[in-house]
Order: C-alpha cells, then sequence, then structure tokens
C-alpha cells in the first residue's frame, strides 16, 4: 500500500502489515494505524452527534412538561386552597365559596362551600335578614341545625309580618293540612287581620280550615261545653302552632251573647285562646255579605264540605233557634240567624284568635 507523505509530498510504499510507515525523505510519520483508529472513532462520534441532540430535547422538553403539570395539578391548587381557607377565615364568604367552586372536588372543598353557607347565614339571621337567611338554611337542608334555624327564621318573617300588618291584611301563620296532599305536609295557614290594638292582633283564617262537627251529639248546648271549642283549644292549637306561636296566642275572655233575633241563651262566658265569632261580631267585622264569603281548602272539601259557588257555609259560636242549633254564614256570605244542628257534618270552621307581636 502505497501512502504520500503530508509533509514532503513523497510516494512511501508500505510494508504489508507495518504498524507504522515513515517517509524515506524527511523521516515524518507517514502513516499509523492507531492514529487511524482514533480518527475513525471520531467520525463514529460525529456521526451519532445529532442523535444525542434530538435526545437531549426531548428530555427537557419533558421536565418542561412535568414541572407544568406539577405546577397546574399540585402547586396552582394547594395556593388557590390556601387563598379560599383564608378569604374563609376573614368572613368573605361569597368570594370563598367562590373559589371553592372552582377547587371543587380538591381536598375538603364542598365540605367548605357547605360550612361557609352554614357561616353566612348565622350573620345574616344575627343582622335581622331573615329571608336571606332562610333560603340559605333551606338549601342546607339537614347541615347541622339548619332545619331548627330556617323554623326560627319563618318565625321572624311571620312575626314582622304580624306586627306591621293593619286591618284587612293576610297574614301567614302556624300550619295545617290544606292542599289534602298529605305527603308534602301541612301548610301555612294565612289570617286575615279583623282588629289591631298596639301591638296584638285579632286574626281570623281566611279560608274554612276544616270540615267539623260543632258537637257530636244530639243535645241543647252552648259554646262554653261543645265539643269544637275543645277541639280548637286543644288538637287544633297543638297541631297548628309551635310552642313558640302557642305563647303568642293571647287568652281572651269571651262573652257568649243570647240570639239577637230569638233570645235562644248564649251559655257562659269563656276563657279560650281559639274561638269562634259570634253572630253580632260576624255582621260587625264583616258589614257587608260579599266580606264573609269565604272558600273552602281542598282539605275542608274532601272532607264533603256544603260548597256553592266556591264557598262555603262556616260556623259562628251563636246558638240558634233552639239550644241545639247553631248560627252559621251561608256560602254567598249571608248570616243564618236560625242555624243548623249541633252535629251537623258539612260546616265549615274559620278559627278566631288574638296574638301578640311584641
Amino acid at each position: 500500500m502505497e501512502h504520500n507523505c503530508k509533509y514532503c509530498g513523497t510516494v512511501v510504499k508500505a510494508v504489508d502489515g507495518a504498524n507504522k510507515v515513515f517517509c524515506s525523505q524527511c523521516g515524518n510519520v507517514v502513516f499509523d494505524s492507531s492514529m487511524q483508529s482514533v480518527g475513525n472513532q471520531s467520525a463514529k462520534a460525529k456521526s451519532n452527534t445529532p442523535v444525542i441532540i434530538v435526545l437531549s430535547v426531548i428530555a427537557v422538553a419533558l421536565l418542561i412538561a412535568v414541572i407544568a403539570i406539577v405546577g397546574i395539578f399540585v402547586v396552582k391548587p394547594s395556593n388557590d386552597y390556601k387563598l379560599a381557607c383564608e378569604l374563609m377565615d376573614k368572613g368573605n364568604y361569597v368570594e370563598a365559596i367562590a373559589a371553592f367552586e372552582e377547587l371543587e372536588p380538591y381536598k375538603d372543598s364542598s365540605d367548605r362551600i357547605v360550612e361557609c353557607m352554614y357561616n353566612m347565614a348565622q350573620e345574616l339571621y344575627a343582622d335581622g335578614e331573615y329571608e336571606k337567611a332562610l333560603d340559605l338554611y333551606k338549601k342546607l337542608g339537614d347541615y347541622s341545625d339548619s332545619k331548627e334555624l330556617a323554623e326560627k327564621s319563618v318565625l321572624k318573617l311571620q312575626q314582622q309580618a304580624l306586627k306591621s300588618s293593619r286591618v284587612g291584611d293576610i297574614v301567614r301563620f302556624g300550619v295545617y293540612e290544606q292542599d289534602n296532599n298529605l305527603s308534602n305536609g301541612a301548610e301555612v295557614i294565612e289570617w286575615q287581620v279583623l282588629e289591631v290594638n298596639g301591638n296584638q292582633r285579632l286574626l281570623i283564617s281566611r279560608y274554612g280550615i276544616d270540615c267539623r262537627q260543632y258537637d257530636s251529639r244530639n243535645m241543647e248546648l252552648t259554646w262554653a261545653n261543645c265539643e269544637l271549642r275543645s277541639w280548637l283549644n286543644g288538637e287544633f292549637m297543638q297541631t297548628a302552632f309551635s310552642a313558640e306561636r302557642q305563647n303568642m296566642i293571647i287568652p281572651t275572655s269571651v262573652t257568649n251573647e243570647s240570639n239577637p233575633f230569638y233570645g235562644t241563651w248564649g251559655g257562659n262566658n269563656t276563657v279560650d285562646n281559639i274561638y269562634l265569632l259570634s253572630y253580632n261580631e260576624a255582621a260587625s267585622y264583616f258589614p257587608a255579605n260579599e266580606q264573609r264569603r269565604a272558600q273552602p281548602t281542598a282539605f275542608t272539601a274532601f272532607k264533603n264540605a256544603e260548597i256553592k259557588e266556591g264557598n262555603c257555609w262556616w260556623w259562628l259560636r251563636t246558638p240558634g233557634v233552639y239550644g241545639v242549633d247553631v248560627c252559621g254564614v251561608h256560602h254567598n256570605g249571608e248570616l243564618d240567624p236560625k242555624g243548623v244542628y249541633v252535629y251537623g257534618q258539612r260546616s265549615a270552621v274559620r278559627p278566631v284568635m288574638w296574638v301578640t307581636v311584641e
């Protein structure tokens, strides 16, 4: 094999198998097998350089992606959660709820939302914002004592409405079955304000609230010893009103007048929490027939109350033409001085009571 000397250009013929070849003219090394090997390795290394660069780029990209993922799914939620907790601790519940909602289902964000709602409802109640507090308590459902506080909010709203009411206004107070759907519980009772005396209000139910006998016995009797009086002051009062509402009902001295046309004795005077209007009271509080007309509830209608033109016949407490009869109001609003038998089963009941709103 021949080699050209790079120093002087002399062509030098190498002996087969020789590791080194020297120039015969200048004596420099023309060929060195070890240098050739190094050169090959260098070339090989150069050929691998693009691959190494590509792999390095991919590794860096992966590292950046991992860092980004950690930031998005670990660091940011953690920081946002801390911020939401700080808002909650400062009482900024609206902002805190919004922040926790963005985080759901991260950690206990859902529980924190409920806690914020409860705390906010508590503050609203303390500030007298009962309607807003009630909305939150309803949304909270069974959480802590939310149901109890919702009921207290309702009572506060009813008390406010009573205190600002005037004669003729309709107010809501207590509950009783009215829509004849027992599965959805009792409905709030609506009352018409008959009289205002300072912080006291005289109320009569807006509708015929039930259909009941004045008394089941076929005998002469008066308001003082009839079964309807016992029911109103016993079962009805316990069913319709909570303990707090019962405390608002004022025991009233009731004068039981004789029949103004037939002179039938009205019986002994009584003291009642809940009672019925007398004939004269009905004429005084409702001067016109149209004012005395009353519709039954669906529950009252279901119990077969006498209904004509959408209105019901309802009891008064004054005796009728005989001691076995009791006065009432016809469906058209006319007063009935003769009355119907005490054991009549188709007459509606409109309870009356004084309440205090102090």
